[in-house]
Order: C-alpha cells, then sequence, then structure tokens
C-alpha cells in the first residue's frame, strides 16, 4: 500500500520536513514514487525510516540520560545582580543605537544638502539651456527675414536696373 509523505508522518508522530530529509537518502530516491505530483511511499520503506527513527530517538534518549543534573540553589541576590548586569547592558546598547541614529541623521542631512544643491544647478543649467534655445529660435526667425529682405532688395534693383537702362536706349 502506497502512502503520501504527510501520512507516513502522521503514522510515525514526526514532521513532513523529517520525512523528507530522509528521503533525500539516495538509497531511499529509488523506493518512492510519484502519482498526480505527491511522493508515494511503499510499505518496505515506511518500515526502514521507522527503524532509522527509532534508532535515532534511542541514541538521542542515551544523550540525555548520560548528562548529570545539577541541583545548584539559586540564591536571588544571584537573579538581582543578574538583572542589574543585563540592564546596564541594554542601557549601554540604548545609548550607541542613539550615537549611531545621530551620525546616520547627519548623514542624511548631507546627502539631502548636496541632492538639493544638484537639483538647483540642474535647474540653473535646464533654464540657460531653454533661453539659449529661444535666442537661437529668435535668431533663426531674424536671420529669415534678413535673407526674404536681401532678396527683396536684389529683386527691385535688377527691376531698377532694367527700367533705367530702357530709358537711357531711347
Amino acid at each position: 500500500m502506497l502512502r503520501t509523505v504527510e501520512e507516513v508522518a502522521i503514522t510515525l508522530d514526526v514532521s513532513r520536513a523529517t520525512i523528507y530529509n530522509k528521503l533525500k537518502n539516495k538509497s531511499y530516491k529509488n523506493k518512492t514514487t510519484i502519482k498526480q505530483g505527491k511522493t508515494m511511499i511503499d510499505e518496505d520503506l515506511l518500515n526502514l525510516i521507522q527503524l532509522e527513527l527509532s534508532i535515532t530517538n534511542k541514541h538521542n534518549n542515551y544523550i540525555k540520560k548520560e548528562q548529570p543534573k545539577v541541583d545548584t540553589p539559586i540564591i536571588e541576590d544571584d537573579f538581582v545582580k543578574l538583572n542589574q548586569e543585563l540592564i546596564k547592558s541594554l542601557i549601554e546598547q540604548l545609548a550607541d543605537t542613539k550615537s549611531l541614529l545621530k551620525d546616520a541623521n547627519l548623514l542624511i542631512k548631507e546627502k539631502d544638502a548636496i541632492i538639493t544643491n544638484q537639483l538647483n544647478e540642474s535647474n540653473i543649467r535646464l533654464k540657460d539651456q531653454q533661453e539659449l534655445t529661444r535666442n537661437g529660435q529668435v535668431l533663426q526667425s531674424q536671420n529669415i527675414k534678413y535673407i526674404e529682405l536681401t532678396e527683396k532688395i536684389r529683386e527691385e534693383t535688377i527691376v531698377k536696373k532694367g527700367f533705367m537702362s530702357k530709358l537711357f536706349k531711347k
């Protein structure tokens, strides 16, 4: 019978992540099948995983039993001293943080001033460029008018020469 990873996890009373970690073992990968996008585990693989988990649990329990228990009375003064030291440490950390925040604030103000100056300079350059463009357009229109006037004067002088030459020929 095939079971999903979730069903195996519930059966063995472990998390799905534990089962997936066990399935990463190369020898286990060959024994899994995938149906409808889900990893399926057969009974043999379930028994192997269960056996491995029981060995791991026995080893962990043995380690826990080996640790000696030390029953030392905790004096209330020790708690007070510990709390005082922790409070001092926290106050120092707050002072350091406050100093860092002041420095960061100064840096932000400096960067803001630099950006503002750059923006003002860019605006000035833009206005200068716009004025130059307008002046160039005015000069171009005046140049066109000058050329038109020059052509009119040339045409009039040509017409006048023609009229004068007719008069003197007679």
